[in-house]
């Protein structure tokens, strides 16, 4: 497959807008994903793979930040610059997009990298720096990246979405969504022992849909929200953190890398992306030994009540039935979070888990926590 990667001006086609007005736009492709900015850096994502295009896909503020009593999104586009990559990701163009918010108080650069890598087609690698080239500090609440919407004209309710945050309602990561559905997908603690996840989310239609997600190497506390709205015909996601900081005169700000996907079908497509990229920038992904597909009895059907006893009791029955592992799940520590065992279930300590441990091995299975 030939990948297409580059930087370009076009004429705005009333095929994508609907409008009558042909202003120009900047458009940077890499296999079937376009990624469009207007002449305010507001930005739409365009999937070759989608049989249709409503006419309603818009530009909108894709990459914004939003301060103590304004949200920053329109920055004039004042030069763009295109440049070759190769870095642990492979070979690759980028792309620099250099705007300015001003108005009478503040005045603040953005700089958008995006980064196009021929390993990774139908994938596109997003960073901003903010500078603040005024003369007055800059209260920074949050930041936002990557918001984009999904149209779907021809009828509601047909959107299909992955789900990467993790709550203790334990709800479905894959599931339709209709008109009013709200997540946050939140990758910290959700609940005082839920949360994290995997830290993307897409949105399909039959034909095809688009992802967004960290592209960094390391955890970082984003919420990936996505919401339905005009009768189930519009999905929005995004990637948002908080992150509190005043920039003073002459400071920077560089949001955490992030990375926009399209695909044809379902979710799996963009986790794989998700996946392959982050084993190219160094995260390995070691084979799991026979051990790992072997079946686990887990003694949360005791819940946190449980007592040593009745675990133990049950070994037999469990060995009986061909289960390979014993877990002990939830209670035996004092508190979430922590290691300590619970003394009224082992108040002998270390000794008492240890016992407890070779009762497991004495019946040819093997123990974790």
């Amino acid at each position: 497959m030939k990948i297409i990667s580059k930087l370009f001006l076009l004429i705005y086609l009333p095929i994508f807008s609907g409008c009558t007005r042909t202003p120009n736009y900047i458009s940077i492709q890499n296999g079937n994903i376009g990624l469009e900015f207007n002449n305010i850096l507001h930005s739409r994502v365009v999937n070759g793979y989608l049989t249709t295009l409503p006419d309603t896909n818009q530009f909108s503020p894709s990459e914004f930040l939003i301060l103590s009593d304004r949200s920053l999104n329109d920055f004039t586009l004042n030069s763009r610059t295109e440049f070759a990559v190769t870095d642990e990701a492979g070979d690759g163009i980028g792309y620099e997009l250099r705007g300015m918010y001003q108005d009478s108080v503040i005045s603040v650069r953005k700089i958008l990298s995006v980064t196009a890598y021929t390993d990774f087609p139908d994938m596109l690698i997003v960073k901003t720096t903010y500078v603040n080239a005024g003369r007055q500090p800059v209260q920074i609440e949050q930041w936002s990246a990557n918001h984009y919407t999904l149209k779907n004209s021809a009828s509601a309710d047909s959107f299909w979405s992955f789900q990467g945050g993790s709550y203790e309602s334990r709800p479905d990561w894959v599931l339709p969504v209709k008109s009013g559905f709200s997540q946050d997908n939140f990758q910290g603690m959700n609940a005082t022992d839920y949360g994290g996840g995997i830290p993307v989310v897409d949105v399909w239609r039959r034909d095809g849909g688009v992802a967004v997600g960290s592209a960094s190497v390391r955890p970082t506390l984003i919420s990936l929200p996505v919401k339905v709205v005009e009768k189930g015909k519009s999905a929005h996601i995004g990637i948002s953190k908080k992150h509190q900081i005043v920039l003073r005169p002459g400071e920077e700000f560089n949001t955490d890398p992030t990375f926009v996907a399209v695909h044809r079908g379902d979710y799996f497509s963009s986790l794989n992306l998700f996946s392959r990229y982050m084993q190219a920038l160094g995260i390995p992904f070691s084979d799991a030994p026979q051990s790992a597909h072997e079946a686990v009895w887990c003694a949360w059907g005791y819940e946190r009540n449980f007592n040593v006893a009745e675990v133990l009791a049950t070994l037999p029955k469990v060995k009986e039935l061909g289960f390979k592992w014993a877990v002990l799940d939830d209670g035996w520590q004092t508190a979430e979070g922590d290691w300590f065992l619970h003394p009224e279930k082992f108040p002998a300590g270390d000794s008492d888990m240890q016992k407890f441990v070779a009762a497991i091995h004495r019946q040819g299975l093997k123990s974790k926590l």
